[in-house]
């Protein structure tokens, strides 16, 4: 069985023979075993080239060589990438060195301490979180990293994302983030029963326009004020307690408790049973949505049967 690469450790190489040795040795004595190095040869003309070489001999399991034309340090860096195997990628410089422990620290930031499972409740106030398990917290930055130390104690939060630059290339960015990842579960969570379906949907869609003019240096565009006013206000009824299951490595959504949740209401159950119409009521707002396809199948009566 091949074994799992944590890491792809990428060292651009050019003209570097007094250094390289040094840079090399210091990644194959790290700590973290499952790692491979790609050392990328950018058109050396010393002995470079050469040393790159002997260490692929002498750990071919371990260490991968490209020889290629001088395109610079840039280049050279996202030919590794396109080879790496690695969950995770990392660059060093050939003249640098790492410590021991670099990458199994970068790698996994917070251990895993917990075993099997607890709840974990968020309560948010007009879409903010205000408290956690119940303790109210005015600081919200201190309740973030409430969040994160129960959710960190369980390796919750390690991802990887994948996303386009402003130029068009695309890259890849290993995080551990057990905060963020369960706040935005629970406040999505939370959304699902408290917003109406186009405010869902309108929200869904300005939000990924405001993540994109954001990530590509357009905060100061006018519009930006204009989506998170609209961002702002759609968050006046996302009131209540999402409860989350923690699990290692992992959480799911268990249940919400809001005064504003929209699946309790007066006029029926989903999927179950109605109370706000009668049958008849019913035949008739389908004969009244059926309008449009009526009129169109009486202009195109060849198409009824397909």
């Amino acid at each position: 069985m091949e074994e799992k690469i944590k890491v792809s450790v990428i060292i651009p190489v050019y003209q570097v023979e007094q250094y390289l040795e040094r840079a090399v040795d210091s990644v194959l004595a790290q700590s973290l075993d499952e790692l491979e190095i790609i050392l990328v040869d950018d058109g050396s003309e010393d002995a470079s080239g050469w040393i790159c070489d002997c260490y692929a001999r002498t750990y071919p399991q371990k260490i991968r060589v490209i020889h290629k034309e001088n395109e610079g340090l840039g280049m050279a860096r996202n030919t590794g990438v396109e080879l790496a195997r690695g969950e995770y990628i990392a660059f060093l410089d050939s003249d640098d060195t790492a410590e021991p422990q670099m990458y199994q620290k970068s790698t996994y930031l917070k251990q895993v301490t917990k075993t099997g499972s607890e709840q974990l409740k968020l309560e948010f106030k007009k879409g903010e979180l205000y408290a956690v398990n119940g303790e109210v917290f005015d600081d919200k930055i201190k309740a973030i990293q409430k969040v994160e130390e129960i959710g960190a104690a369980y390796g919750i939060g390690r991802d990887m994302h994948v996303g386009d630059t402003i130029i068009g290339i695309k890259g890849r960015v290993g995080f551990e983030a057990a905060a963020p990842m369960l706040i935005i579960g629970a406040h999505k969570f939370l959304e699902k029963y408290t917003l109406s379906k186009w405010q869902q949907y309108w929200k869904d869609q300005v939000a990924n326009w405001y993540g994109m003019f954001l990530h590509e240096s357009q905060y100061l565009e006018p519009v930006m004020r204009d989506i998170e006013a609209m961002l702002q206000e759609s968050q006046r009824n996302v009131n209540g307690t999402a409860i989350l299951e923690l699990r290692p490595y992992c959480f799911s959504t268990v249940g919400v408790d809001s005064a504003d949740d929209l699946v309790k209401n007066p006029f029926g159950e989903y999927g179950e049973m109605q109370k706000g119409w009668t049958a008849e009521d019913a035949k008739g707002f389908i004969k009244v949505l059926s309008t449009p396809l009526r009129a169109y199948y009486a202009k195109h009566k060849d198409e009824e049967n397909i």
